[in-house]
């Protein structure tokens, strides 16, 4: 015995691998649709009697990747800035320099990301840069000094390159559309002068 299609009802129908799919009756009354067998089916009560219709998705379903935009690039200049600014201070044998370009290093990250609304990824920013030099130097100093100050720059280039690479994307936002110039031409006559000019908008 075939269902009676009545406008918007829906009826079970199998698909492959055993799955049971729905087929909902077209808006004329005429016949069913194709089966969907896109998701799991459950029963549900309709005015018309017992249909199946799709199951929501579980909970925790991936969707869509959301577009991203990348500001790295910031973080970037900041942390070229105080590196810059370390080696000239350095170079010079400034104590105040090279310690203003260490705070630089330490802050400028995460002050990127608080400028851009990113709070956690501030203060993850802010982690990176205090603990993963501080871990690698101690790591370093079993060989010494020397190692000590090159467990700390590789630990803070470490960190930076996380920081930059992994942190400093927010999710894209729609930004409006450019304004188009435009312009037109214009006439003056009067009983005395005749003028001409163009008029735009920018």
């Amino acid at each position: 015995m075939h269902p009676v299609c009545v406008p918007g009802a829906q009826v079970r129908c199998d698909c492959p691998g055993g799955d049971l799919g729905a087929q909902q009756c077209n808006t004329v009354g005429t016949g069913f649709e194709a089966c969907q067998c896109l998701a799991r089916v459950q029963p549900a009560v309709t005015p018309t009697g017992l249909a199946y219709v799709a199951a929501p998705p579980p909970r925790g379903a991936p969707t869509a990747e959301q577009p991203t935009h990348w500001y790295g690039w910031q973080i970037l200049i900041v942390d070229l800035a105080a590196i810059t600014l370390a080696s000239a201070s350095l170079g010079v044998g400034s104590t105040t320099g090279y310690y203003t370009a260490g705070g630089l290093q330490l802050l400028g990250g995460p002050i990127v990301h608080w400028s851009h609304g990113r709070v956690g990824a501030g203060f993850g920013s802010l982690g990176l840069r205090l603990l993963v030099p501080v871990a690698a130097g101690v790591l370093g100093s079993m060989k010494g000094t020397t190692g000590l100050l090159v467990g700390a720059s590789l630990g803070s280039l470490a960190a930076i390159v996380v920081d930059i690479a992994a942190l400093a994307n927010e999710p894209a936002q729609a930004r409006p559309a450019a304004r188009v110039g435009a312009w037109s031409p214009t006439i003056a006559l009067t009983p005395r002068e005749f003028g001409l000019g163009v008029v735009g908008t920018f």
